[in-house]
């Protein structure tokens, strides 16, 4: 589906909000270049960019690895960048939920139906192409979106690009997507300064204790019809 990929010859640049470390300056050029992971295009939010550099291709760094599932923090007292990973070869759902249209089957995946508090959710989504002809649809960018709530009704959801974008799915097209654990920490972080109190857990994007719901959303158009699809999976954190 999808018409370029992009080879990484070099390291990775981090882009986040903290201050940039280095002891020497450089001089690189933006790269307009389309980067695509498992032929699935990534568009960058406006806060994003590659660059080139002597000849090497620079990506973000937190970006990509939260986009794998990963997460980033950096230290600026030694400075050091750590990189998280989490275990996800061979993993097995406890639970789905699945939606459908005349073109599309998206199915939602957990790894457990309860979670213990020092674990990292682990959700992912399949979208399926079940049709035999060539499609055209434009949506926002990521095009399956995420929300999470609690008990007590408090929401967030991850953004969406505005900018539409254009593209053909044809018959055996896939896409496959990760829950953003960036997502649990900006719950955390927004639940926090609604009740004027501290996050608990040492790493953000785990949760706390409680029950929890987490919505796959897929919003679409073709042929000026607007399409939507939803999965909800309902988990546990003790």
């Amino acid at each position: 589906m999808r018409k370029y990929i992009l080879g990484l010859s070099a390291g990775l640049l981090i882009a986040s909000s903290v201050s940039v470390y280095a002891s020497n300056e450089i001089k690189a050029y933006l790269f307009p270049v389309s980067v695509s992971v498992n032929q699935n295009e990534i568009n960058y939010s406006k806060n994003y960019a590659t660059i080139n550099y002597e000849g090497s291709a620079y990506v973000p760094l937190r970006f990509f690895a939260e986009y794998m599932g990963a997460k980033v923090e950096y230290n600026d007292s030694y400075p050091k960048i750590n990189i998280h990973t989490f275990d996800q070869d061979n993993v097995k759902s406890m639970i789905n939920s699945k939606d459908k249209d005349n073109f599309f089957e998206m199915a939602s995946y957990s790894k457990n139906l309860e979670y213990s508090s020092d674990e990292p959710i682990y959700l992912w989504s399949t979208l399926n192409y079940m049709g035999s002809n060539s499609l055209t649809i434009t949506h926002g960018e990521p095009l399956i979106t995420y929300s999470l709530s609690d008990s007590e009704g408090f929401e967030i959801s991850s953004g969406t690009n505005q900018i539409l974008i254009k593209e053909v799915w044809n018959e055996g097209d896939q896409l496959r997507t990760t829950f953003p654990l960036a997502l649990v920490e900006e719950y955390n972080t927004q639940k926090s300064k609604q009740n004027n109190l501290e996050i608990e857990n040492k790493h953000p994007w785990l949760l706390t204790p409680g029950s929890y719901k987490i919505s796959a959303h897929l919003k679409y158009k073709t042929n000026n019809q607007t399409n939507i699809l939803k999965n909800e999976i309902k988990l546990l954190v003790k």
